[in-house]
């Protein structure tokens, strides 16, 4: 029997540890499928039957350690409602993942030997696997994306509310806080059921959507909002947004410009046919006449009640007129009170002062607004 050349051994060896030691083709090729646009997709079975779904649309082995995700209170037949198109696989992936996971419990993924691996964030960050992807550290798409060219419909069929702010989130890209403490004094918490389909619409008409389901019944204290402070959209209810108040500078000196109103002359209608037919019954002889014997009792005495003709009695006129007229001072005043008038009753009188936190006036053309949270979103919704 032969035996191997040492040499030839050597490089045998040296072979085997260079195709070892480089990068796994199949990983590579999997990271190339998860980045493919899906033309359009529609999930709405179950979680394990939606995992082999998207096997088929991306061509990628999708491994699933359901041991950790069910400990986590996410079975296998838990529902999945998304739909979509012209979106990236992993970006599928991901929002399934959002949609099914329970709060503060987030799933992950990673690939690993051509294989795509959805499990706990907890177990991925044990395995020190890299690459390492998650929910939490993906990075999140452009938000003109998400909302014209991302998924183009959204689907709540009996979701939890925590489930469907967690999506928005993740669509949206913005932060969310959610105040459960004071949803809950309003019998709100994470598993109340929503409803609703939607498409081609903005975060913030799905949120609109939502909050109107939530709030059938409710007064402007105890129903539910979500309003933008600081950049992170605050959901809680209307006596906790009341607590907060914040002061915004509004230039309104476009409109307290006020116009004079000038008087002209009044023109009296009356008078311009009986004008006309008196000049037309006299004549040449008669003219004359009447001229020479009328001319001193007739010419004063008309002067004295029809002076002015068509246009009435300027006199009187101007005499009235000075007196229904307003100074532009006046006006002015008149003018800012309508306005700050509009403003306080668009939300109610019983939010400003003296019965309310709220108050408003006016400094320089500029209207100074202290409201709370609350008002500034009901003055929001009064002005769509």
């Amino acid at each position: 029997m032969n035996k191997l050349n040492p040499f030839a051994a050597a490089l045998l060896f040296l072979f085997v540890f260079f195709i070892s030691a480089g990068p796994s083709p199949g990983a590579v090729e999997a990271e190339k499928a998860v980045q493919k646009k899906v033309k359009s997709f529609s999930l709405t079975r179950t979680l394990e039957e939606s995992i082999r779904q998207l096997e088929k649309l991306g061509g990628v082995k999708i491994r699933v350690d359901w041991d950790a995700i069910e400990a986590t209170g996410v079975k296998r037949k838990t529902k999945v409602l998304l739909k979509g198109s012209n979106t990236k696989l992993i970006e599928i992936i991901e929002l399934m993942l959002v949609q099914v996971m329970e709060k503060g419990k987030p799933l992950g993924w990673f690939i690993q030997d051509d294989n795509l691996y959805l499990t706990t964030q907890v177990r991925i960050l044990r395995r020190n696997v890299a690459p390492v992807r998650s929910i939490r550290r993906s990075k999140r798409p452009p938000r003109a994306r998400s909302s014209a060219r991302g998924v183009q419909e959204l689907v709540f069929e009996g979701t939890g509310l925590a489930s469907v702010i967690e999506t928005l989130r993740h669509i949206s890209g913005v932060n969310f806080f959610v105040n459960w403490r004071a949803l809950e004094t309003e019998g709100i918490n994470r598993r109340t059921s929503i409803t609703f389909r939607a498409k081609g619409i903005s975060t913030a008409r799905a949120l609109d959507i939502v909050m109107n389901e939530l709030n059938a019944e409710k007064d402007k204290f105890s129903s539910i909002y979500w309003v933008v402070d600081g950049g992170v959209v605050h959901i809680s209810t209307g006596s906790v947004l009341e607590t907060t108040m914040r002061t915004r500078v509004v230039d309104v000196a476009d409109l307290l410009f006020v116009v004079p109103n000038f008087v002209g002359t009044r023109v009296q209608i009356s008078t311009i046919g009986s004008q006309q037919g008196n000049s037309g019954g006299t004549s040449g002889s008669n003219f004359g006449s009447s001229f020479g014997s009328n001319s001193g009792s007739n010419f004063g005495s008309n002067s004295g009640s029809n002076s002015g003709g068509i246009y009435g009695n300027e006199g009187s006129n101007d005499q009235s007129s000075t007196s229904e007229e307003q100074s532009l001072p006046e006006l002015r005043t008149r003018q800012e009170e309508k306005l700050i008038n509009i403003i306080k009753n668009s939300i109610g009188q019983d939010m400003w002062e003296p019965n309310g936190k709220g108050s408003v006036m006016l400094f320089n053309k500029k209207l100074v607004i202290t409201q709370s949270l609350l008002g500034w979103k009901l003055m929001e919704r009064s002005g769509r």
